[in-house]
């Protein structure tokens, strides 16, 4: 990457990719791509390909359902290969039935039509804050819906002088901010928060890992923002208790349990009244807004940004409707 990415106690020096390539019997080829982020990705999907269950190919829900059982004592160690599986293997599952991957998940709308917001906020150590607002700007006039902005969380006085340069920059377009977990108390999250402006913020982004129940439901009663939260969940037993606290569910079927967590994931948001908005990985998530209308806006980080230059490996990028069309909610 062009700078180091600093998110809390992380530090990213470079975009790290695993890609999954299937080939099956009548030469049908399917892939799956994701961050390894630390972990020891690669050597996840070569044992979790190595050892699946191959007569499932056909259903991968059970498929990946088989590997959860198999796998259950070190599943938080291997659930990011068995996703990269599982999206290959819904990927074939759409060319076989000779439709599209949200058709094949069950989807009825059109996902091209979905709002999308954009990631800004990258590298401010080594950008102006001039620069970074111009950046927003152009993400705007290229038509997101909102703007996600990356804190630093280290420096609250240049995170809250660039929520304010942004806000006066941006007038009515949804704003978010993302604490990528880099406060440890509740107390300490809301105190930030407050300094931020909360009253005009859309959410609250990661201020505690997904898991991490307890101090998210006492933060959830101490602001009014709503949370969102869910991108690096394992287990699907703790979604249901997080839409108990978030009012947005971030989906990430890159690291969760493949399509197969997150169609079940999105379906169960909308049954609590939730929304969602899926985790980057825009050609892997797009076909997740046409389940449901709880699916309120995709994610994206643009390739010139540099921090996810996903683009010098996925070159075909979803159609996106330049704006969101009649059918779809806001991005609140």
């Amino acid at each position: 990457m062009p700078h180091p990415v600093r998110l809390g106690a992380m530090e990213y020096r470079t975009r790290d990719y695993v890609v999954l390539r299937v080939t099956d019997a009548e030469g049908r080829e399917s892939w799956a791509i994701g961050y390894s982020r630390g972990t020891p990705l690669l050597a996840a999907t070569r044992i979790v390909c190595e050892q699946a269950d191959l007569r499932l190919a056909d259903d991968p829900e059970a498929l990946t359902d088989d590997l959860r059982a198999r796998f259950a004592v070190g599943w938080a160690s291997l659930v990011r290969g068995a996703s990269l599986l599982d999206v290959a293997l819904w990927r074939r599952r759409a060319a076989i039935e000779g439709t599209s991957v949200g058709a094949a998940l069950g989807g009825r709308r059109d996902p091209s039509a979905a709002p999308w917001i954009a990631v800004g906020g990258y590298f401010p150590e080594a950008r102006g804050r001039g620069e970074l607002v111009a950046e927003l700007e152009r993400f705007v006039a290229d038509g997101a819906s909102g703007i996600k902005l990356m804190l630093s969380v280290t420096d609250p006085d240049g995170d809250r002088a660039l929520v304010a340069a942004a806000r006066a920059a941006l007038g009515d377009v949804d704003l978010a901010v993302d604490f990528h977990g880099g406060h440890r108390e509740p107390r300490e999250a809301a105190a930030a928060l407050a300094r931020l402006g909360d009253d005009c913020l859309a959410f609250l982004e990661d201020p505690f890992p997904g898991h991490d129940l307890a101090r998210l439901r006492e933060l959830a009663r101490l602001i009014d923002v709503p949370l969102a939260v869910g991108e690096d969940l394992v287990e699907e037993s703790t979604v249901e208790a997080l839409l108990e606290i978030a009012g947005v569910l971030r989906v990430d079927a890159t690291s969760s349990g493949g399509l197969s967590f997150a169609r079940r994931a999105v379906l169960r948001a909308e049954a609590a009244g939730r929304t969602v908005i899926p985790h980057v990985f825009e050609g892997t998530h797009r076909p997740l807004a046409s389940l449901s209308p709880a699916v309120i806006a995709i994610e994206r980080i643009p390739p010139e940004v540099g921090a996810d230059p996903i683009d010098r490996i996925e070159t075909s990028w979803p159609a996106v409707a330049a704006t969101a069309v009649d059918g779809w909610h806001s991005f609140r």
